[in-house]
């Protein structure tokens, strides 16, 4: 009887000791998996394919309304250096064109502004939408954004996937 005694208290502790490795290994496993992470959201801006290809179409938008603005001013030099002689005609002519010049200018200060909100709106808008995706395929609990105005303040190194999500975004962009 003792040796069954013995033989139950062995099973009994063998059984314990299997129970308390598999919870501290679920334990190990639960938190080894990074469910928390953040990125870095001006990396993710500056680096976003996108983001370059919006910033491209800016910079065409730009340069455009600067070379009509140019070409207005060339005609407003014109008027001004060709004619000796200033008649009415000619002022009138003078003033019709610095004014068209100053509506061009003024134009393009506001397209600019509009221009820059719609596109880093669109930027966001997709960041959003594949860092979400990004989320869900990668078993992410929590993604935190990283702005760099003290929303973070430390995280170990380890935390930050924002090379990860950048070539995840990136190729989701490119259509992979």
């Amino acid at each position: 009887m003792n040796k069954m005694k013995f033989t139950y208290k062995i099973i009994v502790l063998i059984i314990a000791a299997l129970l308390v490795a598999s919870n501290v290994f679920l334990f190990i496993k639960t938190y080894e998996k990074e469910e928390i992470a953040f990125v870095n959201i001006s990396a993710l801006m500056d680096e976003f394919n996108y983001a370059k290809e919006l910033e491209k179409r800016y910079n065409d938008v730009l340069i455009q309304r600067e070379n009509e603005i140019e070409t207005k001013k060339v005609q407003l030099n014109k008027i001004a250096t060709e004619n000796q002689e200033i008649t009415e005609e000619t002022l009138k002519k003078y003033e019709r064109i610095e004014s068209e010049l100053q509506n061009m200018i003024e134009a393009y200060y506001d397209e600019r502004e509009l221009l820059e909100a719609e596109y880093n709106q669109l930027i966001i808008e997709r960041i959003n939408k594949y860092v979400y995706e990004y989320g869900k395929e990668n078993n992410k609990k929590i993604i935190l954004g990283a702005t760099g105005d003290g929303s973070i303040m430390y995280a170990e190194e380890g935390m930050d996937i924002t090379d990860d999500v950048l070539s995840y975004i990136n190729s989701k962009y490119e259509g992979e």
